[in-house]
């Protein structure tokens, strides 16, 4: 495994990635039979949409995955991780029948999928410049 770091029960990948959410065939992962209707409601509401998304350093631990991005975190439950293709790919199913898809992000792959849809449309020179940026750059202090 690459720069992941394993924390008591967490692993969780120091890199930028972009995601993207796919709504995966048969019956979604059963729910908790305690869950009231509202907090269904609620829980469905909140999961990712169908745009492709910075994730940055996503973290795997305790039934979850979770990831920073340049406005807020996100935390998905899973029901499965596929780690075969980490560092460079993750791929999660979520309780809400979908498969979260993280692919390690590169410039071209950034100039064509992410830039646009990026606050400032920041331009880099190479892939680490990018990483690098969005590493570093604490995104809190402009929220």
């Amino acid at each position: 495994m690459d720069p992941a770091q394993q924390l008591a029960g967490h692993t969780q990948y120091n890199h930028v990635y972009y995601v993207y959410a796919e709504e995966m065939q048969g019956n979604p992962a059963e729910s908790k039979e305690s869950e009231t209707e509202s907090e269904t409601e609620e829980s469905e509401s909140e999961h990712i949409d169908n745009r492709i998304s910075i994730a940055i350093r996503p973290d795997i631990f305790d039934g979850r995955i979770s990831w920073e991005d340049t406005s807020r975190g996100r935390t998905e439950i899973v029901t499965d991780v596929d780690l075969h293709e980490a560092p460079h790919k993750i791929v999660a199913k979520t309780r809400f029948n979908e498969k979260l898809t993280f692919v390690k992000l590169s410039l071209d792959e950034y100039n064509a999928k992410i830039r646009d849809w990026v606050y400032n449309k920041p331009t880099f020179d190479s892939t680490e410049a990018l990483e690098k940026y969005y590493l570093e750059t604490n995104f809190h202090e402009y929220g």
